[in-house]
């Protein structure tokens, strides 16, 4: 007869941590801040984060000086 799974009991989403590639070419994971907010002035990160962006890569903002572009 058939296997009976119990359905998982529902919890709230975990924060996803992403792993990605600085924008030193560091491997790193982080959890992304949602609605951050950093100062206008185009940075390595802005610019890292917008070649991502156009490779066809997402980026992840962990912190106003540092972004990761996803591998996947």
């Amino acid at each position: 007869p058939g296997l009976v799974i119990d359905p998982e009991p529902t919890k709230p989403d975990p924060v996803i941590e992403y792993l990605g590639t600085n924008q030193d070419g560091v491997v790193r994971s982080c959890k992304p801040h949602d609605g951050i907010v950093c100062p206008a002035e185009i940075t390595r990160a802005n610019v890292y984060a917008q070649n991502c962006k156009e490779e066809g890569h997402e980026s992840v903002w962990c912190s106003c000086e540092e972004v990761l572009c996803l591998d996947q």
